[in-house]
């Protein structure tokens, strides 16, 4: 079973760039936490993303613009801190982003270590999120055209 919500458009948060386009999955696997990380990491790579192979000089530094970024959130209540990953992840409770398209799957979902998404939601700082209507989504969803040469 995979369920998606609908896509919400935000405002970069430490990082660079235009808006970013953003929506949460359910999916069911048989991978293991770091399993589905790395086929995570493969799906970025295959659809251009570039990551930076040395670390940066602070964790929460302005990170580049990027066309993908996929992001493991949780894994049903498991508790994971090693390095690569954080389970849940570690500023999920605090993304408007992360939060309302969560909710839109799960409206009664528990944050292992932070409590219901949706109080969560409630206390936040305002932060620029808007729901895309279905045409908009389509259009982003439509792939772009390819280039052809007139004559």
């Amino acid at each position: 079973m995979t369920e998606v919500s609908p896509l919400y458009r935000s405002a970069p948060i430490d990082a660079e760039g235009p808006d970013f386009v953003n929506a949460v999955a359910a999916i069911d696997t048989d991978l293991d936490p770091y399993g589905l990380l790395l086929h995570l990491r493969d799906i970025e790579i295959m659809l251009g993303r570039k990551r930076a192979t040395a670390p940066t000089a602070a964790p929460h530094a302005r990170k580049e613009a990027r066309r993908i970024d996929l992001d493991l959130l949780l894994m049903e209540n498991l508790i994971v801190r090693s390095d690569p990953l954080v389970l849940p992840h570690p500023r999920m409770h605090l993304r408007a982003f992360v939060l309302a398209p969560l909710l839109d799957l799960a409206p009664a979902i528990q944050i292992p270590g932070h409590g219901p998404a949706a109080g969560l939601l409630a206390h936040l700082e305002p932060q620029e999120i808007e729901r895309l209507s279905e045409s908009e989504a389509t259009a982003i969803a439509r792939p772009a055209p390819t280039g052809g040469t007139a004559t």
